[in-house]
């Protein structure tokens, strides 16, 4: 694949193959009366943006089309 063909979940995959369940790739500190810090590996990372694309390829969203999410920098996303 070249370089201008490779994706963000392309590049995110190899960063998860590269150090699976080491470290942590993503935190969202517990503020404002949340009950807890949470933390994703780079694995679970991959893992919960395959689980978005496969969405949104589900919802009719065809390869090559641009998507854009409007939220908030949170793990829910």
């Amino acid at each position: 694949m070249s370089a201008a063909a490779r994706t963000t979940l392309d590049v995110l995959g190899e960063r998860a193959e590269r150090d699976g369940g080491r470290g942590v790739a993503l935190e969202e500190l517990a503020a404002s009366g949340a009950p807890h810090d949470r933390r994703l590996t780079w694995r679970e990372w991959y893992e919960a943006s395959r689980s978005v694309a496969a969405a949104l390829v589900a919802a009719g969203t065809r390869s090559g089309e641009g998507v854009a999410i409007l939220a908030g920098n949170r793990l829910l996303w």
